[in-house]
């Protein structure tokens, strides 16, 4: 009697069966896991990120793709990327080109105009891929947005080279009184005590010692502002009061220049929360920057008014004026305008930025006027004021740091 087989082998059969459909299961689920992670991966890079076939169709943009370049809510997928980009230049059409060859291609910097009309800077990188035969299905294009970080290394350089003219400047600044200087020490070797060439070389001295005092002074106060140690002595105080400083400051070098100067005030006190040295100090350097760029026996201004909260104190002349171009950075660290006159009392570029700061420091904001070469400029500081009758007689205590010893 023969044995049949049949069931034995399809229990076997079934036996096999089930853990083959089990390990296609299981392959189809860490394909998905996979195709998951591939997705979280791409939309959380730091890189913007796209896929093309051979025709430059979309196939995948990462959502930083779309942000970077104006796309977001488009779908791209099946479309050109010269649909998309009718404007692309031709030698970025030449690298797709190459990486369609099977070239990798990539730049450090690289200048993209968006739809928009916004500059970016982008570092990016072109890889071919392959498709199961080998051959090159298309390319896949990583871009990285580094517009602000080239902005950044651009003003690093710009700080330098202004590091650079700021010392060559404070060098030819610092040197030029020592000659005068050391001319009037030999005079007064040689004159007779109070003859006129002594008296003379007295003044010389004294003036250019000054000048140098002034210099260094600024150069302090930077200083202190950049490390927190600059001190004010806050009390209510008038705006007379503060200008009266300025102008007995500021006189001797307006003389020198035979500027007329005119001055403006309202009828009424105005009464200030401020430093008086300090807020005499401000329109001290706005009434010298004023000097320095107008031609002998120009005209200068000191205005005031009341606006509102507000007390306006403004500053003009008709001096050279300042370049459109220049307006936005007259008040930076060690900024000049270029001079063109033959008269040149010197500077280091740091009395506008120190104004501002001290501005500031009250509270209030300076701004800057021109309407070009030539023509004059103007400047306003803006400061709160204080009501009548919460002026207090004693002065606040000292406050924005302690002013180390000198």
């Amino acid at each position: 009697m023969v044995k049949r087989r049949a069931r034995p082998s399809l229990r076997r059969a079934r036996l096999v069966g089930r853990p083959q459909g089990r390990a296609r299961s299981k392959l189809t689920r860490r394909l998905i896991e996979n195709e998951g992670q591939l997705r979280l991966f791409i939309e959380h890079a730091p890189a913007a990120l796209a896929m093309f076939d051979r025709e430059m169709r979309y196939l995948h943009a990462s959502h930083r793709w779309l942000r970077d370049y104006g796309l977001v809510g488009r779908d791209l997928r099946g479309l050109s990327h010269y649909e998309v980009f009718p404007e692309i230049p031709e030698r970025w059409r030449e690298v797709h080109r190459r990486g369609l060859e099977g070239e990798v291609l990539r730049a450090e910097v690289d200048r993209f105009v968006r739809a928009d009309g916004e500059v970016l800077w982008l570092r990016w990188e072109v890889r071919p891929y392959r498709d199961a035969g080998g051959a090159v299905a298309g390319i896949v294009i990583f871009t990285e947005d580094i517009t602000e970080l080239c902005a950044a290394q651009e003003a690093l350089r710009e700080a330098d080279r202004r590091k650079d003219a700021f010392l060559a400047t404070l060098s030819h600044e610092l040197r030029n009184p020592l000659f005068p200087v050391a001319a009037g020490l030999q005079t007064l070797k040689r004159a007779p005590p109070g003859s006129p060439s002594a008296e003379r070389a007295r003044e010389i001295i004294e003036r250019q010692v000054s000048h140098l005092v002034r210099l260094i002074d600024d150069l302090l106060d930077v200083s202190r502002i950049a490390r927190g140690k600059l001190a004010l002595r806050r009390e209510r105080i008038e705006l007379s009061a503060v200008v009266e400083h300025a102008l007995e400051a500021s006189r001797p070098l307006l003389a020198r220049a035979g500027h007329l100067l005119t001055v403006h005030l309202p009828r009424g006190p105005v009464w200030l929360d401020g430093d008086l040295v300090r807020l005499a100090q401000v329109v001290c350097n706005l009434l010298n920057n004023a000097s320095k760029y107008t031609p002998d026996g120009g005209h200068i201004e000191l205005s005031a008014q009341v606006a509102g909260g507000e007390a306006a104190l403004s500053v003009s002349d008709d001096g050279m004026g300042i370049p459109a171009e220049m307006l936005p950075r007259v008040f930076d660290m060690f900024a000049q305008v270029n001079r063109t006159l033959h008269r040149s009392q010197g500077g280091l570029g740091i009395g506008l930025a120190l104004t501002r700061q001290l501005v500031e420091m009250h509270g209030g904001r300076v701004t800057a006027e021109s309407a070009g070469p030539d023509r004059g400029s103007r400047f306003t500081v803006w400061l709160p004021r204080v009501a009548p009758g919460e002026v207090r007689a004693r002065p606040q205590e000292v406050t924005g740091g302690e002013a180390p010893a000198e």
